[in-house]
């Protein structure tokens, strides 16, 4: 791997200079949500994107790719939404909903596309993918017990697109898996229970679903995938899956709940990271290789540091990542000599290697690089 060298200078002390080359990982080395969002907006398929960066709703609820720009929706005894929230990593952040405990619609708060922002008609065909964290491993104490996390119904209310929920039929809901329930009722028959119940606490998912509907209107049939985030994966398949009868809404403009009910009520209580809706039914490749983009882990920097130390007794200590086993500590008295491998005197401490110069040294000045 060819890296970019620069020179940096690591501090001067009592006359001794050290200077340590920085080699910067190139673009591509890893990845995060950011490159996802960058995959998703070069989808030609991608309808709506919301990545929820911002510090109020008219930036974290905007749209990026439709006209679909959120609301906020608190009700009952629900609390202002939290925006500018840690996402899964540090290149995206989320928003927080809130459910307030006790009946299921006592209170709560989440964003909607409403109004002049409803969703314009969904097709025969219909994706979604979701980076979602649970703040409550089940609802309880209400009539139904569910928690819409995307969600939409049809104006005569015969089509549900109830995309993700947290709980499952029949109803109340007896356990809190992430689930899928579209068609003509609320029952086990149009229901693809996803994941195993409880949901851990704390823990990112990676959800998402392809659906392809009769166009007759007949029944839908889709296929569930999910991850943790948070253990590392795999991208486990639920489906395909056909539902009993009905589909969901398709050939009208539509309210859409993101973090609750599509028409006010029932919050989902955790955080969303990101949104992103196709118009097409994506294969599991395509969400495979999504995850991956959220899970290849960065190469360590190639980065040496340094500090001072006055006990035991006073040195220099030059320290770099326990990770870089492949990386080599070279030392030259004046950057023209032959660069000379440090080969004793390297020790590991905690997840660093770390390498000692006793003061006052004997050499007025030396540099020190790591090199691959």
């Amino acid at each position: 791997m060819k890296h970019n060298l620069k020179l940096k200078e690591a501090g001067l002390f009592r006359n001794l200079l050290f200077v340590s080359l920085v080699a910067g990982i190139p673009q591509g080395a890893g990845a995060a949500t950011a490159d996802l969002q960058n995959t998703a907006q070069a989808n030609p398929n991608l309808i709506h994107q919301w990545s929820f960066d911002g510090e109020d709703v008219s930036t974290a609820g905007k749209d990026l790719k439709g006209s679909s720009d959120l609301a906020e929706r608190i009700y009952g005894t629900g609390v202002p939404l939290g925006y500018n929230v840690s996402g899964f990593d540090g290149t995206s952040n989320a928003f927080s909903t809130n459910r307030a405990p006790g009946g299921d619609s006592t209170g709560g708060a989440y964003l909607k596309a409403t109004g002049a922002n409803q969703l314009p008609a969904l097709g025969d065909t219909f994706s979604f993918e979701i980076i979602v964290k649970p703040s409550q491993a089940a609802i309880t104490g209400g009539t139904f017990n569910l928690g819409y996390v995307l969600s939409s119904r049809s104006a005569d209310n015969a089509s549900r697109g109830y995309f993700l929920m947290q709980g499952q039929a029949p109803l109340p809901a007896a356990a809190s898996p992430f689930s899928s329930t579209l068609g003509n009722g609320y029952t086990v028959a149009n229901t693809n229970i996803i994941t195993g119940s409880p949901l851990t606490v704390g823990d990112w998912y990676y959800v998402a679903g392809s659906y392809t509907a009769d166009p007759g209107g007949a029944n839908v049939t889709w296929t569930n995938y999910y991850a943790n985030l948070t253990t590392g994966g795999p991208l486990v398949t639920v489906g395909p899956f056909t539902n009993s009868g009905g589909t969901y809404p398709r050939g009208a403009a539509i309210d859409f709940g993101i973090g609750g009910r599509y028409d006010g009520q029932e919050a989902f209580p955790g955080s969303i990271d990101e949104v992103n809706l196709y118009s097409a039914a994506l294969d599991g490749a395509t969400f495979q290789a999504h995850l991956d983009q959220l899970l290849i882990t960065d190469t360590p920097e190639l980065r040496l540091s340094i500090r001072r130390e006055d006990q035991p007794s006073p040195a220099l200590v030059v320290f770099w990542s326990a990770a870089l086993t492949d990386a080599t500590l070279e030392s030259s008295p004046n950057l023209a000599d032959p660069w000379t491998p440090v080969t004793e005197g390297i020790t590991v401490v905690g997840d660093m290697f770390e390498y000692r110069i006793l003061l006052p040294s004997a050499v007025p000045r030396f540099f020190f690089r790591l090199r691959r």
